[in-house]
């Protein structure tokens, strides 16, 4: 049987004398039956959360030797009852009565609902149940913490299941001090820290805590650092090769902030918290401009020795021969500038060709021994006496290691096959050789290999040396290559060449900015006409051609109004594929170009729309009615909104009704697997107690045989 204890006696009257005795006749009928494993523990505790709010809530004992889901019945006096849990992913919850609104005789229970944050109100005595996988002891004064803590104002963060990926035990948390903590710099969690940082939710000075790092870059390319203030406490994170890192190694800093602010407001601590993360990052600051400083002047002094070896052991004897000038080098390092231009170089006209071959046989003839001498030039092995040719300047040059046939040479367009490996000037190599198919003018690669592949011919080898405005520039590459460093690339060009002009990116990158934004205009009304006559598949395609016509890597310097139109524009597009891959039924395709639309234009009340849609088809009605009320907040202060708020509201109550009978389905599904347990446990009871039975009936047999025995041998 369950008894009742620390009662508020101060607070008696009338109603609660009635109320006691009628709690009292609702414990009298129970089933003796066992439920789950207790031991050795005969009863634990539950608080009441009476509807009348003139009496407190008290403790009431249950026994773990009855049946403990009658007694529950018996004490809100219903069989009919519904669990609300306090967390979703914490099983402790509070035991309703399930009856209609304004049913007789029930009475609100703000008390009881306000633990749950929820906007609805449930009526009727309520029991507060300490419960994971078995119910567990609560006390009044335990009650009353939580009471405190999980209202709605307050918020409680779990941040050890949250990093763990276990489930939360909210009651345990504020009841117990946790012992949980982070490193700094060691990180063993299966979820990273960032992630358990945008997770969280609670008030700082009553604003919404909002996990956004600051990340600040060294140098245009990296390293970087990131930094973040909360509560006037700055943290800064190590200085990092990536942003990423940085970032986490930022979030294990203010997570344990975190945690022991939490842990002080739940059990006090007169300590302050000491963050060394802003000294320590000045120190790491300081540093790194000192070692930066250092490898500069390392690194010119070593440009400066590679200077005057090649200078010393590689003197260009012979006058070279070029595809479309003829230039002269005395120094192979330092060439003398010419006049020729990147657009100069074109394939030589039959007459210069077969001049240059007559040229260039009499020089071999006379001169086979010079031919077969072999030099080491920036770690590779070529023939001393070879031609170097000017490309752009003296700011791109090749050594030809072998010569192609000189009947094709590329433009802007083209397609080749070439494998390269990219080195230092000291030989350092930096990338080993591998194979790539470039299209000059779109392949994502070094500038000045699409300048010495202008320049090449099929089947030829040529070592380029690249000025650093061609290669990596003032950035260089963190970790291999510091700035304003030459860059050497072994090219080797296959045996033919796809000199056909892709019309696609190629032509897109020579087009103006004003071009581009037309051509969109033009394309998305065709595309417009194919949707309007449900032709999808097509609008779909004229959408999706239309994305490298504001891709941020063709876009030239615009103006404020030209950056306006192609912003707007690229919204528009992205939604409007967006919106065919919904009528497509690929929701995921859907969610991710509204996803994009936002990188443009975040405050957009059709892309909020649209995701709320997105959530909703994915039955995630919470995050769905987030997305329309945002929509709706936008519209409103927008001068000419999408919808009215009569169509908004519309959807919103739609949401909600949606999201209703989802908690309800969730509140049946979790009854069945309650009452499912109990079943299981009540035959597993039935099945011990039938094996204690028969264990006693065969001990009493044995027993009795003994005694026959014993008194046959007294005869």
């Amino acid at each position: 049987m369950f008894s009742i204890n620390n009662r508020n006696e101060d607070n008696e009257n009338e109603d609660m004398g009635e109320n006691m005795s009628d709690i009292k006749e609702k414990c009298e009928i129970v089933e003796q039956i066992n439920f789950g494993d207790y031991g050795n523990v005969e009863s634990f505790r539950v608080i009441f959360i009476p509807s009348n709010q003139d009496i407190q809530p008290y403790e009431v004992s249950i026994s773990t030797k009855e049946s403990i889901q009658t007694q529950l019945d018996n004490i809100i006096n219903t069989k009919n009852r519904v669990s609300e849990y306090i967390s979703k992913k914490d099983t402790s919850h509070i035991i309703f009565p399930l009856v209609d609104i304004g049913a007789n005789g029930f009475l609100a229970n703000p008390r009881a609902s306000d633990l749950l944050r929820r906007k609805k109100s449930f009526l009727g005595d309520a029991l507060f149940v300490n419960f994971k996988k078995i119910y567990r002891d609560i006390s009044l004064e335990e009650f009353l913490k939580i009471e405190k803590f999980i209202s709605k104002n307050i918020y409680v963060q779990d941040f050890e299941n949250i990093c763990k990926i276990n489930d939360h035990d909210l009651v345990s948390l504020i009841t117990k001090k946790s012992t949980f903590q982070v490193d700094k710099d060691i990180w063993i969690y299966k979820k990273k820290s960032s992630q358990a940082l945008y997770e969280i939710n609670f008030k700082v000075n009553d604003i919404d805590f909002e996990y956004k790092p600051i990340v600040e870059k060294l140098k245009p390319a990296g390293p970087f650092y990131s930094h973040f203030t909360i509560e006037g406490i700055s943290f800064f994170s190590k200085i990092l090769p990536q942003k990423t890192l940085s970032i986490n190694s930022l979030s294990n800093r203010v997570l344990m902030y975190l945690i022991w602010r939490q842990q002080k407001l739940l059990f006090g601590c007169d300590q302050q918290y000491i963050d060394t993360s802003e000294q320590e990052h000045r120190l790491e600051h300081e540093q790194f401009l000192k070692d930066n400083v250092k490898i500069q002047k390392d690194n010119e002094q070593t440009s400066m020795d590679i200077t005057t070896s090649t200078s010393t052991t590689t003197t260009a004897t012979a006058t070279t021969t070029t595809t479309a000038t003829d230039v002269e080098f005395k120094d192979v390092t330092k060439p003398k500038q010419t006049d020729v231009k990147f657009k100069d170089i074109s394939p030589p006209s039959p007459s210069s060709s077969s001049t240059s071959t007559s040229t260039s046989t009499s020089t071999m003839i006379n001169n086979d021994k010079e031919d077969e001498e072999i030099i080491e030039l920036y770690g590779i092995k070529i023939k001393k006496n070879h031609s170097v040719i000017s490309i752009k300047d003296k700011e791109i040059y090749k050594h030809v290691i072998k010569a192609g046939n000189g009947t094709v040479f590329p433009t802007i367009g083209n397609s080749i096959v070439i494998s390269f490996s990219t080195r230092l000037p000291n030989g350092k190599i930096i990338q080993e050789k591998q194979k790539q198919t470039i299209i000059i003018g779109e392949t994502n690669c070094i500038i000045g290999i699409h300048y010495a592949l202008t320049s090449m011919s099929p089947g030829e080898h040529s070592i380029v040396v690249l000025d650093p405005q061609y290669a990596y520039g003032d950035l260089g590459l963190p970790g291999l290559i510091t700035a304003h460093t030459r860059l050497i690339v072994l090219i080797e060009a296959s045996n033919q060449f796809d000199t056909r002009e892709k019309s696609n990116n190629a032509t897109i990158i020579r087009m103006s900015t004003t071009e581009k934004i037309n051509a969109i205009r033009s394309g998305s009304d065709l595309a417009k006409n194919n949707f309007n006559s449900n032709r999808l598949g097509r609008s779909l395609r004229d959408y999706k051609s239309l994305e490298n016509y504001y891709n941020l890597d063709y876009l030239s310097k615009v103006s404020q109004e030209e950056w306006d139109d192609i912003q707007s524009l690229a919204t528009s597009n992205s939604i409007n594929i967006a919106i065919v891959y919904s009528k497509l039924n690929r929701w995921d395709r859907t969610f991710h170009y509204l996803k994009l639309a936002m990188e443009y234009d975040e405050d957009s009340p059709k892309i909020h729309y649209w995701l709320s849609k997105c959530y909703k088809n994915g039955q995630n009605y919470e995050d769905a009615i987030k997305e329309i009320q945002l929509a709706q907040k936008i519209d409103s202060e927008s001068q000419t909104p999408k919808m009215t708020n009569l169509q908004y509201n519309k959807e919103l109550d739609h949401l909600n009704k949606l999201l209703a009978n989802q908690e309800l389905e969730e509140r049946k599904m979790y009854k069945r697997i309650f009452d499912n347990l109990h079943e299981d446990d009540d035959n597993q009871t039935t099945e011990i107690n039938k094996m204690e039975d028969d264990l006693l009936f065969t001990q009493g047999n044995s027993e009795n045989k003994n005694l026959d025995i014993i008194a046959d041998s007294n005869n």
